[in-house]
């Protein structure tokens, strides 16, 4: 079926629009012309990106569908547009060949593909609802599944197929009906005579983005939601859940798609009720924004997960001889709750201290590591609420470490009032060295903090499931430290690497011939996701990332060099050319910046001053 005419998927008859793949109809009324509008609009925004992408170039995976095609309402059209993926009709030249089929049963054969594509949901041939209540109960423990021959009470009738939305609750037991299958009823009913199901969003077999789906409790089995809020996974699910979710999709072989998940609200427990391999989204009754930023998420998560190998020897090509200076692809896109607990992934929480600024960007991310016996990394600023917040985070908990990456004012203070709360010990490199500049480059040094253990390269401390090594990285400050957790291969960076922006690199503290080897340092060790102190985390391609800062450097190394070739002698010269298009008012702190730059050129004997200390206002000359 072309993708170009999807209009002849519908027919109406009889007052309601038939969909012919599924045979499902929808009443032709006032409610079904609202959501179409609705849906119209983010349409529009979605086939904006799809021009701007088609005029900037697809920089991203080639993508094919086989043997049907998505239409603009199923998630993986906006989502392969946002994330650049190009759509191409050949499977034998696709990078990525997606497996499209809205039947409830299939066994489609893979067709021709090159060496290397990554094949996706081919191995997801069964979704139908008994098939689904199988595996779950398999993989959770516990049944979702009830015979309805020797069931009691009331339990839940439903159609085997796909997007059928027929369920009823009825009376066991009861002589079973061809194509029904039968469920325990779950009671996921919250305040105002609501249901809440939480669908999560599937992609490379694990969960990327949640809705939470309300409609009224007599329409509980309806596809008509009253309201649509926008979660993450780890905000709605344990981590134990969040396995059960992964474990489930794997051995539904769904890389792509949807469950729905109803979690009981007396036993708190979840039941997986539904998948879909060919899901439509995001749901109509979402907001405009809430849809336009779910998109984005899942496109992120698409690239990441599903585009891995091209990257990867995209990368391969680049390490190669010429290889060109990467440009920081810098992560910006951040929820941020202050003083809300969010559990962003099995072993790691964050709590975002509410301390907004231009050094600090949304403000402190403090970690917690673990469940039970944890770890707090950062505690951040000496804020009367924000101490709360900690608290409530760790409560019925015990907090064995505090560890802090370095000593300015917006990740230390708290560090000893937490401990000593706590009943632990503060760890960290040691003491703060104060910045001699009069221009405020960063937050301020934490002068009083000193650590109750110094540390060092290979330290190590650990509690049940984790275990977090400290990697020094002097640069920013000379007594800085990352730490790494072991069990996830993430790096938690403090101001080392953020997402959002170049990192301070302020004399005589901060010393950027230490902070180049110390970022050559982390990025050879191969983490799979970063997480700094300030802004989002770095998940998608980490050691790329870290050259792009480290190509950064050289470029603006090399842009000072330019400028003494070209007459200048004075930093505040070079800086009215290299940081023309910044704020002016920016400049003394861009000439800070470029003296740390300076100290290292004059070290290495490439450039000369006149002076004993090389300063901002000292003279500057190239040795020849």
């Amino acid at each position: 079926m072309s993708n170009r005419f999807w209009l002849t998927d519908f027919k109406y008859s009889d007052g309601s629009i038939l969909i012919k793949k599924t045979g499902h109809r929808v009443p032709a009324n006032l409610a079904l012309a609202h959501d179409v509008f609705t849906w119209l609009s983010f349409y529009v925004f979605a086939q904006s990106w799809r021009t701007w992408r088609f005029l900037t170039g697809h920089k991203r995976p080639t993508i094919a569908f086989y043997p049907d095609k998505p239409r603009p309402w199923y998630f993986i059209w906006p989502v392969m547009h946002v994330a650049g993926a190009k759509l191409i009709d050949d499977t034998s030249e696709a990078d990525i060949v997606f497996h499209f089929d809205d039947t409830t049963q299939t066994n489609n054969p893979p067709p021709k593909v090159k060496p290397g594509a990554r094949l996706v949901n081919f191995s997801c041939e069964d979704v139908s609802k008994s098939h689904v209540a199988d595996v779950f109960g398999r993989i959770a423990g516990y049944d979702l599944k009830v015979d309805p021959r020797t069931f009691t009470g009331p339990m839940v009738e439903k159609s085997e197929m796909n997007a059928a939305h027929d369920g009823r609750v009825i009376e066991g037991p009861m002589e079973p009906l061809p194509g029904k299958t039968y469920q325990r009823v779950i009671d996921n009913e919250i305040e105002g005579g609501l249901v809440e199901d939480l669908r999560c969003c599937i992609v490379g077999g694990e969960p990327a983005v949640s809705f939470r789906k309300r409609r009224p409790l007599e329409r509980r089995f309806a596809n008509e939601n009253s309201e649509v809020l926008l979660d993450r996974p780890a905000n709605l699910f344990t981590p134990d859940e969040m396995d059960v979710i992964s474990r489930f999709a794997a051995e539904m072989g769904l890389d792509w798609g949807g469950v729905d998940v109803l979690r009981d609200k007396s036993s708190r427990r979840i039941y997986i009720v539904d998948a879909n391999k060919t899901d439509m989204g995001p749901p109509v009754a979402l907001k405009l924004g809430g849809k336009l930023r779910a998109t984005r998420r899942m496109a992120h998560a698409f690239a990441s997960r599903l585009a891995t190998k091209r990257r990867q020897a995209r990368k391969q090509i680049e390490s190669d001889t010429n290889r060109k200076p990467m440009a920081i692809p810098f992560v910006k896109d951040i929820d941020v709750n202050y003083g809300r607990v969010e559990q962003v992934s099995p072993l790691i929480r964050r709590v975002i201290a509410n301390n907004p600024g231009a050094f600090t960007y949304t403000g402190t991310g403090v970690y917690i590591i673990g469940k039970g016996e944890v770890a707090v990394i950062d505690p951040g600023p000496d804020l009367p609420e924000h101490f709360e917040a900690l608290k409530r985070a760790v409560e019925g908990e015990t907090i064995t470490h505090v560890v802090v990456t370095h000593s300015h004012l917006d990740h230390s203070p708290l560090a000893h009032p937490l401990a000593e709360w706590a009943g632990c010990k503060v760890y960290a490199k040691g003491p703060a060295i104060p910045t001699e500049s009069e221009v405020r480059m960063e937050a301020g040094d934490d002068l009083s903090f000193r650590p109750d253990q110094t540390i060092g390269d290979g330290w190590t401390c650990s509690g049940p499931g984790w275990t977090l090594e400290a990697i020094e990285t002097p640069g920013h400050t000379s007594n800085h430290v990352c730490y790494a957790l072991q069990e996830e291969n993430a790096l938690f960076s403090g101001d080392h690497i953020m997402g959002w922006s170049t990192t301070v690199i302020s004399p005589p503290d901060g010393n950027m011939s230490d902070y180049l080897a110390s970022l050559e340092k982390v990025r050879d060790r191969g983490f799979s996701i970063i997480w700094p102190t300030h802004g989002p985390p770095i998940t998608e391609d980490a050691s790329g990332f870290i050259q792009a800062y480290i190509d950064h450097r050289r470029a603006r190394e090399a842009a000072i060099i330019a400028r003494l070739e070209a007459g200048d002698e004075t930093i505040p010269d070079m800086v009215k050319t290299i940081y023309a298009a910044v704020d002016k008012k920016l400049h003394p702190a861009a000439c800070h910046s470029v003296l740390g730059h300076m100290i290292q050129l004059v070290a290495d004997g490439r450039v000369t001053t006149p002076d004993e200390k090389a300063g901002v206002q000292s003279r500057y000359t190239l040795v020849e």
